[in-house]
Parts: structure tokens; sequence; C-alpha cells
């Protein structure tokens, strides 16, 4: 048949092929699921609201702007939440309100808050069944 060598040589290729693979593999499901708690660079769409315009906007995050001048916000990578824009903070569905549970408890704790902010300079207002946990975050993040 083969000489022991390619036999060999082809076993050792083929383990070197998996590990590669698989490293590719972790590392863009890694990269996938970083991506919607980082803010994205190719729109760092730096923007800026007051927490009057919050407050106005009807976000019920007046809590977390209060006292602040100008808030500035990163856009995070959450576009599908966009499609919310405007929408009544009593009038999600049960799935809707996971979604956007899912996206904030996949936040660091210091990302919370700015993510809230440019929810709010969105136009996206939070489901108010997540308010006062996304406000106990943001207060057990200030006192870390």
């Amino acid at each position: 048949m083969f000489p022991k060598e390619y036999v060999l040589a082809a076993f050792i290729a083929v383990i070197v092929f998996y590990f590669i693979a698989k490293f590719i593999t972790e590392r863009a499901m890694q990269k996938n699921a970083e991506q919607v708690a980082e803010p994205t660079d190719n729109k760092k769409a730096r923007q800026s609201h007051t927490a009057e315009d919050c407050a106005e906007g009807g976000c019920g995050m007046r809590a977390i702007c209060n006292g602040k001048e100008e808030v500035t916000f990163d856009y995070y990578e959450d576009e599908e939440l966009d499609r919310f824009k405007e929408r009544d903070a009593e009038g999600y569905s049960d799935a809707e309100v996971a979604e956007f549970r899912d996206i904030l408890l996949t936040l660091k704790g210091e990302e919370v808050a700015p993510w809230l902010n440019s929810l709010c300079a969105r136009g996206v207002t939070l489901p108010k069944q997540l308010r006062d946990e996304a406000i106990a975050l943001v207060k057990k993040n200030r006192h870390q």
C-alpha cells in the first residue's frame, strides 16, 4: 500500500487542519458575540443629546441621563432594535422584551448606561419590564 511516512504525514496534516479550523470557528463565534456589546468602529457616529431630549423622547431613562448637561454615545451593533423607534414602553410583546433582555445581559457593567443612552438618543424606548433591571445594573456599576 502506502509507505508509513506518507500515512503519518497525512495523519498529522489532518490533525493540524482540524485545530486550525477549530481555532478559526471559535474566533469567529467570539467576535460575533462581542459585536453586540461593543461600539462599532465603522459607525462611530458620536452624537449627543441632553437629559431633556431624553425625557422628551419618552424613553423613561432620565434617572440615568439626569444631572448630565450633555450625553454622548457610541452606536452599538444593535440596529435590529431601531425598528422599535417611537414604540410605547408598554407595547412590547414577550418575545420583543426577551430580545432587549438578551442584549442587556451581554453587556459589560460599564456598557449598560452608554447603551441605554444610545437607545434613548435614537428614539428607541426600553420596554417597561426591563427598566428596573437596567437601572439596577447601572447603579450597581456606579458603586463598584
